[in-house]
């Protein structure tokens, strides 16, 4: 089997855009959050049924970031250095 070289500027280009965008979207997660409880506190007279879809989707965008870390720490952490990890995809 053929070895896979890539150079170190295509490196922190993949690791760099990951870690931006796994930044970015911990911030909207977290803007996120702080919209739910402010719905919770304000609009406490909605039917059952809105609460439980906004609950859900609290739910759903947490679940997300973290999977979004869990992708960050197995690629920056467990696989540290191993270039040939970058186009594999994890089970």
């Amino acid at each position: 089997m053929a070895t896979l070289t890539i150079s170190a500027d295509l490196i922190h280009k993949t690791y760099g855009a990951q870690l931006i965008g796994t930044l970015v979207a911990t911030f909207l997660s977290g803007m996120n959050a702080l919209q739910t409880v402010v719905y919770f506190r304000v609009y406490h007279n909605d039917i059952m049924k809105l609460k439980a879809l906004v609950a859900v989707i609290w739910g759903l965008d947490i679940i997300h970031t973290a999977f979004l870390w869990s992708n960050l720490w197995l690629y920056l952490i467990i696989n540290f250095g191993q270039v040939s990890d970058i186009g594999a995809v994890p089970k």
